[in-house]
């Protein structure tokens, strides 16, 4: 799952806005891809090679050097905003080949937003 950062940052403004939103949200993009697909995409959008491969016995024994669950770090966790949506989030980068491309290829053409406090 992944989740472009304009989409978070407008996810917790959100949270905070709305009243009726309360409890645990999956802070997730509508179009969770498996982790060969995203490397995959990201390859296209960079029109380069990029992607570190470790054989997963080494992937495992790291996840538990540092504490956390081996098959999640090969796998990954397919999770669905179901809850954002149905309370009216919408989501300006669902899709992961233009989120990529935003933040990786055409971050310079895009002012930074101010948010006032």
């Amino acid at each position: 799952s992944w989740i472009h950062m304009q989409d978070m940052v407008d996810v917790l403004r959100f949270a905070i806005e709305v009243p009726e939103v309360d409890g645990v949200y999956n802070a997730v993009a509508p179009g969770a891809v498996p982790n060969k697909q995203f490397q995959r995409t990201l390859r296209r959008v960079l029109k380069e090679w990029v992607g570190l491969w470790a054989p997963g016995f080494a992937v495992k024994i790291g996840a538990w050097l540092l504490g956390s669950n081996g098959e999640l770090a090969l796998m990954g966790a397919r999770l669905e905003p179901k809850r954002l949506i149905k309370a009216g989030f919408e989501f300006e980068y669902p899709e992961l080949e233009a989120a990529l491309r935003d933040l990786l290829v055409e971050p310079a053409a895009q002012p930074a937003e101010v948010i006032e406090v």
